[in-house]
């Protein structure tokens, strides 16, 4: 039996508590959803994005008593993740509960397309010299599958996302050499920075090498 096909365990067999509920309902109208601990939320809150659902953070008695009730997920290297059918009575306690404390909603940053006759944006000069350095325009490295190594890609758009408690800095970047790729979004601990003695020039050294 492959990982994909597992059932999800229950919350007895999970080390640690959930973090985040990702919820939604399928084309048919069908409630879905899954939890998530502290150490899987980034990957959770990227997979609320690709599927269409929402992400509530677990906080307060009565959501993580909910939560108790919920399977737990699992995101697959697609990047979306395993998130079964729930109980119509659950999937309807999500939706009032998202409703009556939308301050627990987290922000689901999504690709940011050019608009129409809206150039993509150039490359600066000056490299950051830390992740909050990171702005639009910055050059970064990031990976698309990771047996292809690191190439240097340049952020397009900068997003908040999260919560207040489980705040997360995402980045709408696009491949400096494959620039008819199009936009796609990393979280801030998906990219990795060039060291900054390099210069804009010799940045297409090897990956192994320009990485901060």
């Amino acid at each position: 039996m492959t990982d994909q096909t597992k059932l999800p365990v229950t919350l007895s067999q999970q080390d640690k508590d959930p973090a985040i509920i990702l919820f939604g309902n399928d084309d048919s109208g069908k409630p879905h959803a899954s939890s998530f601990d502290i150490d899987r939320r980034h990957d959770a809150i990227k997979a609320a994005g690709l599927m269409g659902f929402q992400a509530l953070a677990v906080e307060g008695d009565v959501l993580t008593a909910l939560a108790t009730k919920i399977p737990i997920g699992k995101v697959f290297n697609s990047g979306k993740g395993f998130v079964p059918f729930v109980k119509r009575e659950i999937g309807q306690q999500l939706d009032q509960y998202a409703e009556d404390h939308p301050d627990q909603l987290i922000a689901l940053p999504a690709p940011v397309a050019a608009a129409d006759g809206e150039s993509n944006v150039d490359a600066l000069d000056e490299l950051p010299k830390d992740w909050d350095d990171i702005k639009v325009g910055s050059r970064v490295l990031a990976q698309d599958d990771p047996d292809d190594g690191w190439w240097e890609a340049i952020v397009q758009h900068v997003h908040a996302s999260g919560t207040q408690g489980h705040p997360c800095a995402m980045f709408t970047l696009m491949w400096e050499a494959f620039p008819e790729d199009g936009r796609f979004v990393r979280r801030f601990d998906q990219v990795a920075l060039l060291h900054h003695g390099f210069s804009a020039a010799e940045t297409d050294l090897p990956d192994s090498v320009g990485a901060a």
